[in-house]
């Protein structure tokens, strides 16, 4: 959607960070490989993240590399802590949360869902 489009091209940098792997083309293109964003959930000490990794570049660490950046932008908030929602069938990804100390959790609304969480204030 055009909103999507907007708040992906134009974080504010307050309460959201996008990260956009991508390889420069001819002027003006870029293949992008995979794009990551974390945002405050309003009213509360935490983030929730999103990313997206293209099957052409999975596998090669770049998930691992946008995941750390997350972390440490949630750290440097002093957030609680950092959640995101992964379809249970997307194993690689939630052995990669579980990898830098995310714990899994029932999703609230969506048993196809898992809600990893990491607590970020020990």
């Amino acid at each position: 959607t055009p909103e999507m489009v907007q708040r992906l091209t134009h974080p504010n940098p307050k309460s959201e960070i996008v990260l956009v792997a991508a390889e420069q083309l001819p002027p003006g293109e870029a293949l992008v490989g995979a794009v990551a964003r974390a945002a405050l959930v309003p009213g509360t000490r935490q983030a929730e993240y999103t990313i997206l990794v293209s099957s052409f570049v999975a596998g090669q660490g770049l998930g691992r590399q946008l995941m750390r950046k997350l972390v440490k932008w949630a750290r440097r908030k002093y957030l609680d802590c950092l959640f995101g929602d992964v379809l249970q069938s997307n194993v690689p990804m939630l052995q990669l949360a579980e990898s830098l100390g995310f714990k899994p959790q029932p999703h609230p609304d969506s048993p196809e869902l898992v809600r990893m969480v990491l607590e970020l204030d020990a």
